[in-house]
């Protein structure tokens, strides 16, 4: 097999376990990724079904406060106002209200009206004796006093579930003493659950917790939900999911088990980017594969040719009479000379073509190594951005919060945005320096007033240590601000709340010192040597930084050819140490010139 068909092999071989590798990796990593934010959406829809949920139980509240604290119930209750059911309580009441009954007891507990409505028919109906028995003998509905107090939940009544509300009878000056008591109770069935459904904008279903007959994915999620996790969500199918909830009755006791159908659509989207992904990368290797083999070809094998043909070309012809002029010896010694300096010289070639290689993929891997940490970090916010985005459509009477949500969402983007072309910029050298002559003691003082109120809010006790020596540098004030802001920054918001920043300014020999620490910082031991590369964040706690501000900050520092560096305590926590240059006032002017002339 000759030279150029291993060559093909092999670098076929390569590409193939490369696309072969990343495609079992972004099966492991990035596939992963999409099915956790499936689930972080269907967690959300859950709870979403159950505020609504919830909200409809408290519009009952609203409802019931118009009836029970009215002084036309009031007299009705005292049995002065016997009109009171003819002029009050009509079917259009109760269609307007969406309810299904309501009854009426005196002060003694003694049932006085009971009227229900049915609300498919539109017929008044009578309530069966045993829910009448039921409602006006539950204490936690009929129990009254004369505070502002109502009362909502579920009631099992004869085997069907009934959403009520209780409240005492007052005046409508919410004066006492109660005269009674007012329940409301609207049926939760198949028409009430698809109104929950209808807002919310999936399919809900409703089930009895203690049921025998339960779906099978029902009783799994039983197994799994309880008052301490009310939510659970599991897969159904490859392109479905349901979430899961429990409602508790006025009791506080599991009741029901609330189902939300959600398609996988986020699931479904990372697997058609994986597979675009999986196809581009597959393109760009084979383009890869063949740029490699025409540098090959052009750098190695085509003068290894060339050589070969040389040496069998002198070997046939035994024409070494050039050699032999070149070199000044015989024949075989000549042709030796040459065989080694063609030797020499590929062998120099492959190794400046390995270290080029090298040098390309370290730069191909930090390239790629920064752009999957930025494509990542905008994933999130891109995400909760689409998420608000619809929900601001579906749910216009809350637009105002959703898009409170979108412009902090887009607060975000802008400052990570910022601080990515902050890194490009500085690491390119494209950003110029216009360094003055700055007492650091001042400067320190305004960073102080600047970031100390920020500290405040967290509960986060600050602590300053100046010397009183005059220190002075040349610095780019801005630059240098910036720097240190996003480092007190940092130390703020991984400090949790009742810590304690520490901010000092010292002298060190020809070096000013100012050191940035907190002992309750949320950062291990083993996380210093990470800290300042670029998107990492530390494990613990919950804060959101755009993960580059160290990484600016450091820029900044080295800059202006300082040091900075990160000192751990022995289990978190730890100190920003930046040391700068002292400077006196004739060195400065001197230098000043000199900083001019070079921008």
């Amino acid at each position: 097999m000759t030279l150029r068909k291993k060559t093909l092999l092999i670098t076929g071989f390569m590409i193939a376990g490369m696309v072969l590798l990343v495609y079992i990796i972004a099966q492991l990593v990035i596939l992963q990724s999409y099915v956790k934010l499936d689930n972080d959406a269907a967690n959300h829809n859950t709870q979403q079904a159950i505020n609504v949920f919830t909200s409809r139980l408290q519009s009952m509240e609203k409802i019931i406060i118009d009836w029970a604290f009215w002084d036309d119930t009031y007299t009705f209750a005292d049995g002065e106002y016997p009109e009171f059911v003819e002029d009050a309580i009509s079917g259009d009441a109760f269609v307007r209200l969406n309810l299904n009954m309501m009854l009426f007891m005196n002060k003694a507990g003694e049932l006085i009206n009971a009227s229900s409505y049915d609300l498919a028919t539109e017929q008044a109906v009578d309530i069966p004796a045993d829910v009448i028995d039921i409602l006006t003998h539950d204490p936690l509905l009929t129990t009254t006093d004369e505070e502002f107090n109502t009362k909502s939940g579920i009631v099992d009544v004869g085997g069907q579930k009934l959403m009520v509300a209780s409240a005492p009878i007052l005046k409508s000056d919410i004066q006492g003493p109660p005269n009674g008591t007012v329940i409301l109770g609207r049926y939760l069935d198949d028409q009430e659950v698809h109104l929950i459904g209808e807002t919310l904008g999936l399919p809900v279903r409703v089930f009895a917790f203690n049921d025998t007959g339960l779906p099978e994915d029902v009783s799994r999620a039983k197994t799994q939900l309880s008052q301490l996790s009310p939510i659970f969500v599991q897969t159904i199918a490859d392109n479905e999911q349901s979430g899961y909830a429990i409602i508790s009755n006025m009791q506080g006791e599991p009741d029901l088990i609330m189902r939300i159908d959600m398609p996988r659509s986020v699931y479904q989207q990372g697997k058609q980017t994986l597979s675009y992904f999986i196809i581009f990368l597959i393109l760009v290797g084979l383009g890869f594969g063949v740029a490699i083999l025409f540098i090959l070809e052009a750098s190695v094998l085509s003068r290894i040719a060339a050589l070969s043909r040389s040496v069998v070309d002198i070997s046939e012809s035994s024409d070494l009479h050039k050699r032999v002029v070149e070199t000044g010896e015989d024949e075989l010694s000549s042709l030796s000379k040459v065989i080694n300096k063609l030797l020499n010289s590929t062998e120099q070639s492959q190794t400046e073509l390995k270290h080029r290689l090298e040098e390309l993929a370290i730069l191909q891997n930090q390239k790629d190594r920064f752009f999957t940490h930025a494509a990542h970090e905008f994933r999130t916010p891109l995400a909760n951005f689409r998420t608000h985005l619809y929900l601001a459509r579906k749910r216009p009477d809350r637009a105002d919060e959703y898009l409170g949500v979108l412009d902090k969402v887009t607060r975000q983007m802008t400052e990570l945005v910022e601080d990515i072309f902050d890194v490009a910029r500085y690491g390119e050298r494209s950003i110029e320096l216009h360094e003055l002559f700055t007492s650091l003691g001042q400067l320190l003082n305004d960073i102080s007033t600047d970031q100390r109120p920020f500290a405040t809010t967290k509960g986060i006790e600050w602590e300053e240590n100046f010397t009183t020596e005059k220190l002075n540098v040349m610095v780019d004030n801005a630059r240098i601000t910036q720097a240190l802001s996003k480092i007190i920054n940092y130390v703020i918001s991984f400090t949790p709340p009742n810590g304690k920043l520490k901010l000092e300014l010292t002298r060190s020999q020809d070096q000013a010192v100012i050191r940035i620490g907190s002992s309750s910082m949320n950062i291990r031991r083993e996380q210093a040597s990470q800290i300042f590369q670029p998107f990492f964040r530390t494990s613990e706690g919950s804060t959101v930084t755009t993960g580059l501000g160290l990484t600016i900050a450091k820029e900044i520092v080295e800059r202006h050819h300082g040091r900075i560096h990160f000192e751990p305590n022995e289990d978190k926590g730890g100190t920003f140490v930046v040391e700068l240059l002292l400077m006196n006032e004739v060195d400065a002017t001197n230098k000043a010139p000199l900083l001019e002339s070079q921008s």
